[in-house]
C-alpha cells in the first residue's frame, strides 16, 4: 500500500474513532432539559460512578487519538517531496513529464514496428503456415 493510501486509511481511523466515541458519550450523558440546571435522578454514588467512568472514556479516547495523531504525522513526514519546495516539486513534475513524453514516442515508435512486422508476415504465406498452419491476419 502506498504511503498516501496508508495516511487516507489512518485519518479515516482517527475520524471513525472520534464520531464513535463523541457518539458514546451522548448516550452516557443525562438528559438535561435546555436552559436549566442538570437533574439529577440518580443517587450521589451513582452519579459519581458514571462520572468517573466518562472521565476514564475521556482519557481513554484522548490516548487513542493522540496515538492516531503521531502515526498520521509519521506518515505525513514520510510522503515523498515534503522536504521539498514547491520550484523543486515543479521542477520534478517537469522531468517526470518529460520521462513520460519519451516513453511514450517509444511506445508509438515500437507499435509501428510491430504493425509493419505483422504486415509482412502477414503477406508471407509461406512464413505464416510454417509457424501455425494458418496464415496470420
Amino acid at each position: 500500500m502506498d504511503a498516501a493510501s496508508q495516511l487516507q486509511d489512518a485519518l479515516d481511523q482517527a475520524v471513525q474513532t472520534f464520531a464513535q466515541n463523541i457518539g458514546q458519550l451522548q448516550l452516557d450523558a443525562p438528559p438535561v432539559p435546555l436552559g436549566t440546571e442538570p437533574i439529577s435522578t440518580t443517587s450521589p454514588e451513582d452519579a459519581q460512578a458514571a462520572q468517573e467512568k466518562t472521565k476514564a472514556h475521556i482519557s481513554g479516547t484522548t490516548n487513542t487519538l493522540f496515538q492516531s495523531f503521531q502515526h498520521i504525522a509519521t506518515l505525513i513526514s514520510s510522503l515523498p517531496g515534503v522536504d521539498h519546495t514547491e520550484e523543486q516539486q515543479l521542477e520534478l513534475l517537469k522531468a517526470l513529464d518529460e520521462d513520460s513524453r519519451v516513453a511514450a514516442e517509444e511506445l508509438e515508435q515500437a507499435v509501428k514496428e510491430a504493425e509493419a512486422l505483422n504486415r509482412a508476415l502477414s503477406g508471407n504465406d509461406n512464413l505464416g503456415s510454417t509457424f501455425s498452419g494458418e496464415r496470420l491476419e
